[in-house]
C-alpha cells in the first residue's frame, strides 16, 4: 500500500506544482525557445524539472524516518534541484552541472556516510573495500548513474522510489 499512496501523492505534487512552475518561467522568461535541434514548435517553460523533483521528495520527507544518510541525501537533491533551477533561468556550463552533481555525491558519501564498500562476488572471500577507494567509487557512481540519467529531473525520481523502497519495511517482517 505505500507504493500507491507514495505513487498518487508524487503524482498529485507534481500535477499540482507544474501549472504553477510554469507560470513562474513564463514570467521570468525561462523558456525553451524552438530551435534546429529542437522538437517543439513553441517555447515550453523550463521548470518541470523543480515539480517532479518536488513531488519526488514529498514523500520521503512525510514517510522516512530522518536519518543522517536521509538527511545527506535531500541535502544533495537540494544542490542538483538549485543547479537545475539555476540552468532554467540563467543557464549553467556543463563543468558547473558536473561540480554540482560531484557535491551532491560528495555530501551522501562524507555526511550521510553512504559507501560501497561490498562488490558481492567481485570481490573474493567477502573482502571489503578500503574506505578510501569504497568512497571514490561511490562519488564516481552516483556521479556517473546522476550524469546519465539528467540532472536534476528523472534521477531524483528514480531515487527517491528507491530510498522508499530501500527504507520501507518488507512485508514478511510484518
Amino acid at each position: 500500500m505505500i507504493f500507491l499512496s507514495t505513487l498518487l501523492l508524487s503524482v498529485f505534487v507534481t500535477i499540482a506544482l507544474v501549472p504553477l512552475c510554469s507560470r513562474v518561467a513564463v514570467q521570468v522568461c525561462a523558456l525553451d525557445m524552438p530551435g534546429a535541434r529542437k522538437v517543439h514548435p513553441a517555447p515550453v517553460p523550463r521548470c518541470g524539472g523543480a515539480a517532479m523533483a518536488l513531488g519526488a521528495i514529498v514523500p520521503i520527507v512525510l514517510w522516512v524516518s530522518l536519518s543522517q544518510s536521509i538527511a545527506a541525501y535531500l541535502c544533495g537533491c537540494a544542490v542538483l534541484i538549485a543547479a537545475g533551477l539555476y540552468d532554467d533561468f540563467k543557464g549553467l556550463g556543463y563543468q558547473a552541472k558536473f561540480m554540482a552533481q560531484v557535491a551532491a555525491a560528495m555530501l551522501l558519501v562524507l555526511y550521510g556516510g553512504v559507501s560501497i564498500r561490498d562488490l558481492g562476488s567481485l570481490l573474493p572471500g567477502g573482502m571489503l573495500l578500503p574506505r578510501w577507494l569504497a568512497d571514490m567509487l561511490t562519488v564516481f557512481v552516483v556521479v556517473g548513474v546522476t550524469n546519465a540519467i539528467n540532472l536534476a529531473t528523472i534521477t531524483i525520481v528514480s531515487q527517491c522510489i528507491g530510498c522508499l523502497l530501500y527504507t520501507s519495511p518488507s512485508p514478511r517482517d510484518s
